[in-house]
Protein backbone atom coordinates (compact mmCIF):
# COMPACT_ATOMS: atom_id res chain seq x y z
CA UNK A 1 0.00 0.00 0.00
CA UNK A 2 1.16 3.55 -0.66
CA UNK A 3 0.74 6.28 1.94
CA UNK A 4 1.06 10.05 2.09
CA UNK A 5 1.47 11.89 5.38
CA UNK A 6 -0.05 15.30 6.13
CA UNK A 7 1.45 16.88 9.25
CA UNK A 8 -0.06 20.10 10.60
CA UNK A 9 1.34 20.39 14.14
CA UNK A 10 4.88 21.16 15.25
CA UNK A 11 6.78 18.97 17.68
CA UNK A 12 6.64 21.78 20.23
CA UNK A 13 2.83 21.81 20.38
CA UNK A 14 2.10 18.11 20.26
CA UNK A 15 3.19 14.67 19.24
CA UNK A 16 2.14 14.81 15.59
CA UNK A 17 5.69 14.60 14.27
CA UNK A 18 6.62 11.67 16.51
CA UNK A 19 3.35 9.88 15.70
CA UNK A 20 3.94 10.36 11.98
CA UNK A 21 7.50 9.07 12.35
CA UNK A 22 6.30 5.96 14.19
CA UNK A 23 3.55 5.34 11.64
CA UNK A 24 5.99 5.71 8.74
CA UNK A 25 8.52 3.37 10.37
CA UNK A 26 5.83 0.75 11.02
CA UNK A 27 4.46 1.04 7.48
CA UNK A 28 7.91 0.72 5.93
CA UNK A 29 8.72 -2.26 8.15
CA UNK A 30 5.64 -4.01 6.76
CA UNK A 31 6.65 -3.38 3.16
CA UNK A 32 4.42 -0.36 2.45
CA UNK A 33 5.60 2.83 0.75
CA UNK A 34 5.58 6.42 1.97
CA UNK A 35 5.06 8.37 -1.25
CA UNK A 36 5.07 11.88 0.17
CA UNK A 37 5.12 13.87 3.38
CA UNK A 38 3.44 17.28 3.43
CA UNK A 39 4.12 19.71 6.26
CA UNK A 40 1.60 22.53 6.69
CA UNK A 41 1.29 25.49 9.06
CA UNK A 42 3.13 25.05 12.36
CA UNK A 43 4.68 21.82 11.11
CA UNK A 44 6.32 23.64 8.19
CA UNK A 45 7.51 26.48 10.42
CA UNK A 46 9.03 23.94 12.77
CA UNK A 47 11.26 22.66 9.98
CA UNK A 48 13.08 25.97 9.74
CA UNK A 49 14.37 25.93 13.32
CA UNK A 50 15.69 23.11 15.51
CA UNK A 51 13.02 21.59 17.72
CA UNK A 52 14.79 20.17 20.81
CA UNK A 53 11.77 18.19 21.98
CA UNK A 54 11.39 16.55 18.57
CA UNK A 55 15.07 15.71 18.37
CA UNK A 56 14.95 14.06 21.80
CA UNK A 57 11.80 12.13 20.91
CA UNK A 58 13.16 10.89 17.58
CA UNK A 59 16.48 9.88 19.16
CA UNK A 60 14.57 7.36 21.25
CA UNK A 61 13.07 5.59 18.23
Amino acid sequence: MKYGLFIIDSAVHGEALVSAWRFAAAALARGHQIRQVFFYGDAALGLTQPQPSAIRALDGL
